[in-house]
């Protein structure tokens, strides 16, 4: 098992660093730092970050970052620990408001052309120029990233107010706190987070995270496109794997400028890649 080598590896003189639960494997960290530049390069990103965690103990094993440096290429940066306002937290809005008993997966919600105006504000679906979703369930509206289905999700839960500050507001998370968020959804065995699990399985099977979808073993996750004040989109996708009994959570960011921006084109395949990586590494009664 990989980890095994990742312990004898830190034992032997890797570098390791136990006060924030590291111990950072060469080879895979090698690997993990051309897999990023490559997919940055293919997507004309600004900067880009991957984190591997294994799941028991929370273990970083491998923390990758570049930025584009015009002549230069590419330098190594880590921007892991900042927050930024990310989609990857509305896996834990939808678990909440599962939890409350007002909302059910088979709720249904209709997202009309695609466009929503509530209070001056407007909710847009990314598809809404082709006309939107129209009547859609709430796990299709998750794994299709619906803002309209997460608006009224939110609406039939909290109220019209505490959805539109909700939307308007977002999540701000760190890597690294995506990481954690993950890690503990894996570790419950509750009926609730037993679904979403299914649905961030869904979402890289038949959803808009099929690019994160590995050539062998399998993958579940989530991802999340938003533009900050700066106008710099922030692209994040987090999955783990296997799906059955999950050994690995990868996280991968991406900044960027300008579009074609998408987490599923552009972070979703470095996440494909690092796992592929592992799986090929993995002894077969782990897959």
């Amino acid at each position: 098992m990989l980890a095994m080598t990742m312990v004898m590896a830190c034992k032997s003189g890797r570098q390791a660093n136990v006060e924030n639960k590291q111990c950072i494997d060469t080879v895979l960290q090698a690997q993990t730092e051309a897999i990023l530049k490559e997919c940055m390069a293919d997507s004309r990103a600004d900067s880009g970050q991957v984190l591997v965690m294994e799941v028991p103990g929370q273990t970083v094993v491998a923390s990758a970052g570049w930025a584009a440096n015009g002549r230069a290429g590419y330098v190594k940066t880590d921007f892991s620990d900042q927050r930024w306002h990310t989609k990857i937290g509305r896996i834990a809005d939808y678990l909440a408001m599962l939890e409350t008993g007002n909302l059910t997966l088979r709720d249904s919600a209709d997202t009309g052309n695609g466009l929503l105006k509530v209070g001056g504000y407007q909710i847009k679906d990314y598809n809404w120029r082709r006309g939107g979703y129209g009547m859609m369930d709430v796990k299709s509206g998750i794994i299709f990233l619906s803002e309209i289905v997460y608006f009224k999700c939110l609406e039939k839960t909290y109220g019209t107010n505490k959805a539109l500050e909700r939307i308007v507001e977002g999540n701000a998370m760190s890597m690294k706190e995506m990481a954690k968020m993950t890690s503990d959804l894996i570790a419950r065995s509750d009926t609730y987070a037993h679904e979403i699990r299914n649905v961030m399985e869904a979402y890289v099977e038949e959803g808009l995270g099929i690019k994160a979808k590995p050539d062998k073993g399998d993958m579940a996750g989530y991802a999340g496109t938003t533009c900050g004040t700066d106008s710099i989109r922030h692209l994040d996708f987090c999955g783990y794997f296997p799906v059955a009994h999950p050994q690995y959570i990868v996280v991968a960011s991406m900044k960027k400028r300008g579009l074609p921006a998408s987490a599923g084109n552009m972070c979703a395949p470095v996440a494909r890649r690092v796992a592929e990586f592992l799986f090929d590494l993995l002894p077969v009664r782990d897959l």
